[in-house]
């Protein structure tokens, strides 16, 4: 395999419907911890038991974005790699990849990984991710994505979400 797409759980994907020719997508989880259980945000995740413990508990809930080493597995196999994080302003993720990427360059210096902050969650990051996809798809070169990732960025519009509270 020649690309890899790599997000982190704030992509609501866990594959990809149609990947491009020779394209990989990999989710690596964030974790949550409710009371003493940790909850792993991957496609096992039973949503309603960790609602369930959160409503049951009054301590505050945590959460802990994917190490390097996580993003390093993530890695593997791929000689073009964009990996798409959780907004850097709620998360570690994105400094976890790129620590990820420094390492994983050292060993692997012919690989090309770019790191993008999607400053955002969510929906916005399963627009970028789709967006790269499309544009492997299309066989524009690393360089090329790269600049056509960066400017699509530029003029996105901006989501914005509620979290609901609990009392």
């Amino acid at each position: 395999m020649t690309w890899k797409i790599v997000a982190d759980s704030g992509c609501d994907y866990r594959q990809l419907a149609t990947p491009a020719i020779d394209t990989e997508f990999v989710s690596v989880p964030l974790t949550i911890q409710v009371a003493d259980q940790v909850f792993i945000d991957d496609a096992n995740l039973d949503i309603d038991h960790m609602m369930e413990t959160m409503y049951a508990t009054s301590e505050a809930s945590k959460s802990a974005c994917p190490s390097p080493d996580d993003y390093l597995r993530a890695f593997e196999g791929a000689k073009h790699i964009f990996v798409v994080t959780i907004t850097g302003t709620l998360s570690g993720s994105h400094n976890s990849a790129q620590l990820a990427k420094n390492i994983y360059l050292e060993e692997h210096p012919d690989t090309q990984i770019h790191v993008i902050d999607s400053l955002s969650a969510g929906g916005e990051v399963d627009l970028i991710v789709e967006k790269i996809n499309d544009l492997i798809d299309q066989g524009l070169s690393f360089e090329e994505i790269v600049e056509a990732i960066t400017a699509y960025q530029k003029k996105r519009s901006y989501s914005l979400f509620l979290l609901k509270l609990i009392t």
